[in-house]
């Protein structure tokens, strides 16, 4: 029985300590002044970049990797793909896919798949992940053609309208991917989400605002020890 109390408190100990966090990559709101390039971008102008954000407390960075590409058939969007190039505005409030005249947007007929790794000495230490969600940074052209689409790489889509406000102005909007795959640690490796533009119902423009993800890291095993010790000393004091 004794054995079994002092198991017992040394789990929940250990589940006190669980540390969890959100990690935020990019501007989540439509303020200009909040920039993308805060987070170590890579690779602007090609069919891949990169965006780091690190973990305030361990070495711990988690690596958002957006690829994208154009299509031609909205009930084929990858199977009628083409790479295009990923690129941050010139003042870093927003992510999308690079266009003539320096349009940086993600306009109808377009997509971008977003990918999480996790890198650094103590990435294992993380216990959980899971995506919280993607903000939109939006400017509406016409009343019903604002459709906007989220899907995964196991064939499940969520269809969006974003509405016919504002225009000639970004806002923002935040979409969850209910219904789609949720990432864990299990299959970080495969999982992916994708944003797309449709060619039809789709008449404004849109641009990546943020994306989000929020995580859980082990304790330090001398948190754990030391707590260990007082959950003990507690017990030890019941008993007299």
């Amino acid at each position: 029985m004794k054995k079994l109390i002092l198991t017992s408190a040394a789990l929940l100990t250990a589940a006190t300590l669980s540390q969890g966090a959100v990690i935020q990559i990019g501007a989540p709101t439509n303020d200009d002044a909040i920039d993308w390039g805060a987070y170590s971008p890579s690779g602007g102008g090609t069919s891949t970049m990169t965006f780091t954000a690190t973990d305030t407390v361990k070495d711990i960075n988690f690596v958002l990797t957006l690829t994208a590409a154009d299509f031609t058939n909205d009930s084929n969007i990858t199977g009628t793909s083409t790479a295009a190039n990923v690129n941050m505005f010139p003042n870093g409030a927003g992510v999308g896919i690079e266009g003539g005249g320096g349009n940086e947007r993600i306009n109808g007929g377009q997509y971008m798949t977003m990918q999480i790794s996790i890198t650094g000495a103590d990435a294992a230490d993380v216990d959980s992940i899971a995506f919280t969600n993607l903000n939109i940074r939006y400017e509406s052209n016409a009343d019903g053609q604002d459709n906007r689409t989220l899907f995964d790489n196991d064939g499940n889509s969520v269809t969006y309208n974003l509405g016919s406000d504002p225009r000639g102005n970004y806002d923002a909007t935040t979409l969850s991917n209910a219904g789609l795959n949720t990432l864990s640690l299990a299959n970080i490796d495969d999982w992916e989400l994708s944003y797309a533009a449709l060619l039809s119902g789709t008449d404004g423009v849109t641009a990546l605002g943020s994306f989000s993800i929020e995580y859980t890291t082990i304790p330090e095993p001398s948190a754990v020890a030391l707590l260990g010790l007082g959950g003990l000393a507690l017990i030890l004091r019941k008993r007299r």
